[in-house]
């Protein structure tokens, strides 16, 4: 950092003059879950079944991993970005593995998309 460099953290308000200044509005909601619906918990609860079946093909390593993801991405309450970060460590496993073919990584990718994952 150089002499005269300015950096800010956070909200930055400048106010000059005026009266009845309150501070800022924000409207933020606070963290929500994110319950699953139906068409959600039966392909989740597929995925996992999938898995279960394949687990002895998989490295230990990856399963470490999956034993990691699994209970985020299937448990009630879970806020969405981490349910998101779950699938992610997911798709990662599935999409480096040979134990899994296709289908499982097109399911992956099907419940990223019910997620809204971009």
């Amino acid at each position: 950092m150089t002499s005269g460099d300015v950096h800010h953290n956070g909200d930055v308000v400048n106010m000059i003059g005026g009266t009845g200044n309150t501070g800022i509005v924000k409207n933020q909601s606070p963290n929500v879950s994110h319950a699953l619906s139906a068409e959600q918990r039966a392909a989740i609860d597929e995925l996992v079944r999938l898995l279960e079946e394949h687990r002895g093909r998989i490295a230990p390593e990856d399963q470490e991993d999956l034993d990691g993801a699994l209970p985020v991405l299937s448990a009630p309450g879970v806020q969405l970005p981490e349910r998101r970060r779950a699938l992610r460590a997911v798709a990662g496993v599935v999409a480096t593995s040979a134990a899994f073919g296709a289908p499982v990584l097109e399911l992956v990718n099907r419940i990223g998309a019910l997620l809204g994952t971009p």
